[in-house]
């Protein structure tokens, strides 16, 4: 996400993650991804809870492998795992206040929503002429 930061932001958006580890290992994240955004942590996951994203052990397929064999040659790695790593993501978009532009949950590791998705999201709550809000 974070190669689309100034696209998200120059549509009236701000980019964060939220992980469940501990605030330890949230620091250690940032440092070796060197993220340049703010990260959160909820160890007690209420806040994945709250979006719908699911806990499950039962994801690996033949399209987390494929997605891990693309992020490895785009450069990722797999750091060391922390936090509850059945713990499944997903992008939220919520307009300040509490309303709800958009949310999905991830279907396993590496499955992101498009940013296309996200922006057209973004967009649509500055557009006062949308209907689909």
């Amino acid at each position: 996400m974070s190669a689309h930061r100034e696209e998200i932001e120059s549509a009236g958006g701000a980019l964060f993650a939220i992980g469940n580890g501990s605030a330890v290992m949230a620091r250690d994240f940032v440092a070796q991804f060197s993220v340049d955004f703010p990260v959160y942590t909820d160890p007690s996951r209420e806040t994945f809870a709250m979006a719908g994203f699911k806990r499950s052990v039962l994801f690996f397929g033949p399209r987390t492998f494929k997605r891990g064999r693309a992020a490895r040659a785009s450069g990722f790695r797999q750091g060391q795992v922390a936090g509850d790593p059945w713990q499944q993501g997903g992008e939220v978009i919520i307009a300040p206040g509490t309303e709800l532009l958009y949310c999905r949950a991830s279907s396993g590791p590496g499955d992101h929503a498009p940013i296309g998705e996200l922006l057209t999201a973004l967009h649509r709550f500055g557009d006062p002429n949308a209907v689909d809000r």
